[in-house]
């Protein structure tokens, strides 16, 4: 079963932004609006079992994953390609509130939260660096911060079953909350996405934790519409749906 997209997709390629670069004759005119994860080896966080099969077992207890997004992003390729990825929640994502909330926190003890496979049989994706799912599962771990005043996400490399290696925590940052829509659905969920899933076409919603700058944004697309056809050519970043709203 898969639920379908509601954030927004990249149809398009580096070779687009490449397009763009040469058309204005300046850097690359999206850095300011792109994700750009800083990507580092960190401590695993308190009750993350470093051994994969157990903590395979970890995910099982927490039900297993559920229905799934299937999304193509961008891939780190020698030439310009998209690469095949799906992410699935796992457990119930409404059990984080993110920073900013009126009870910021992350679970009682920290589970883990989404389920993420790169289903391409050679490249990596780009913006998180997913390998492909013959060799490793990702993983979002859901805690608190030391002083558990604050709720965070951990990115976790699992070897696939029968690879070899450990359990490492391969990205970290704070939950952030941002601007809730009414009439998003209810369920636990884990995507790629933008808060409201934000098109330049209409305009509507802002994300509040990462804030782009529409009005410049607008105007650039303007000017190259018959390239983007009214699709932003960057990725949204993982997403929650969090007790308070959404939180990425």
């Amino acid at each position: 079963m898969s639920i379908p997209n509601t954030g927004l997709r990249t149809q398009r390629t580096r070779l687009l932004i490449a397009v763009v670069v040469s058309t204005f004759g300046c850097a690359n005119p999206f850095k300011s609006f792109t994700y750009d994860p800083d990507l580092q080896n960190v401590p695993l966080p308190p009750g993350v079992n470093s051994n994969p099969d157990q903590f395979r077992a970890q995910v099982a207890a927490r039900g297993g994953p559920g229905p799934s997004h299937n999304h193509r992003r961008l891939g780190k390729c020698t030439l310009p390609c998209l690469v095949d990825v799906t992410i699935a929640p796992v457990g119930d994502t409404r059990e984080v509130n993110p920073a900013g909330s009126s009870s910021a926190a992350g679970p009682a003890s920290g589970r883990p939260v989404a389920k993420i496979l790169n289903l391409d049989a050679t490249y990596r994706e780009d913006m998180y660096g997913f390998k492909p799912s013959s060799l490793f599962e990702y993983y979002v771990w859901a805690d608190t911060t030391g002083s558990g005043s604050r709720a965070r996400m951990t990115l976790l490399e699992v070897p696939a079953v029968g690879q070899p290696g450990s359990v490492l925590a391969i990205y970290q940052k704070s939950l952030l909350l941002c601007i809730h829509d009414v009439h998003d659905p209810v369920f636990s969920d884990a995507d790629f996405r933008w808060c409201e899933g934000l098109s330049a076409s209409t305009g509507s919603f802002v994300n509040q934790a990462a804030m782009l700058p529409l009005a410049p944004l607008s105007a650039l697309l303007s000017r190259v519409g018959e390239f983007v056809a009214g699709t932003l050519p960057i990725q949204p970043p993982l997403w929650l749906r969090c007790t308070d709203g959404c939180c990425g």
